[in-house]
């Protein structure tokens, strides 16, 4: 499995170049230097945190039924990550949230873009890096995007205070997270405007106030996967997690 795996991705990340006398200005002349940074530049490797983050979400997806309707409105209350439950200090709901998708669609679509998106940033910078590039993608951005948006509670305003009650699910900010730290790795300015325009652009149109997670999830990966020095990540890592959970501890006994 680990080598139809690895085969698999050596074909999606195949450098290809133009053809010689191709106009400069053709698609693939213009792309040329992205399909050449997205190159393997390191021995292939089984993506083993990816393909276990993925296998989490697929098989939560097939113990709560979201392959075949959609989950009750209770049980994503119950498991999805919020103002609620961080003040409640149910600590383990960031974990529960990662998991958990909500219908057929969501369920089929999160494993693989999550693998993909990990995968891809995990074969250049390893397991540790990847490893550290979801956490902080899902649960550091989750933290700060609902510290960001305590404030709201004091305007009273019954739609504003909704938001910063609102409970979310899902694995996609660690995937912002991980698109974020590839982009610092491929360091391509083409590649990351249009990331960056896609994903702004993506949150404005589906305008909920969860998903302005992503906007603070993308930066953070970006900036993680920007430390090229080995021990700059690691004690910028070590700071991120912990700062994430003291903020997180933080929650359960600040009173709006």
């Amino acid at each position: 499995m680990a080598a139809v795996v690895s085969s698999v991705l050596v074909e999606v990340e195949h450098v290809v170049r133009p053809v010689r006398g191709r106009s400069p200005w053709s698609p693939a002349a213009l792309w040329a230097p992205v399909r050449e940074c997205l190159g393997r530049d390191r021995p292939v490797e089984f993506p083993w945190v990816a393909a276990a983050l993925a296998g989490g979400v697929l098989l939560t997806g097939l113990v709560v039924g979201a392959y075949v309707h959609e989950i009750p409105a209770s049980l994503g209350d119950a498991l999805g990550v919020g103002w609620p439950t961080l003040r409640r200090g149910e600590w383990w709901t960031l974990a529960s949230s990662f998991v958990l998708t909500r219908d057929p669609f969501m369920a089929a679509t999160m494993p693989v873009c999550l693998f993909a998106g990990i995968a891809l940033y995990e074969r250049r910078a390893g397991h540790l890096r990847a490893l550290t590039v979801a956490f902080v993608g899902h649960v550091t951005a989750t933290v700060l995007a609902t510290v960001t948006l305590l404030p709201l509670l004091l305007t009273h305003v019954p739609t504003f205070v909704r938001a910063v009650d609102n409970v979310d699910y899902g694995a996609s900010m660690a995937i912002a997270a991980s698109i974020g730290a590839l982009l610092a790795f491929v360091d391509d300015r083409r590649l990351t405007v249009v990331v960056l325009g896609v994903a702004l652009a993506g949150t404005l149109a589906h305008h909920q106030m969860s998903d302005w997670g992503h906007v603070v999830a993308l930066p953070l990966g970006y900036a993680f996967g920007s430390l090229r020095d080995r021990h700059a990540a690691l004690l910028a890592g070590t700071a991120l997690v912990g700062a994430t959970v003291l903020a997180t501890a933080a929650c359960a006994v600040v009173v709006v």
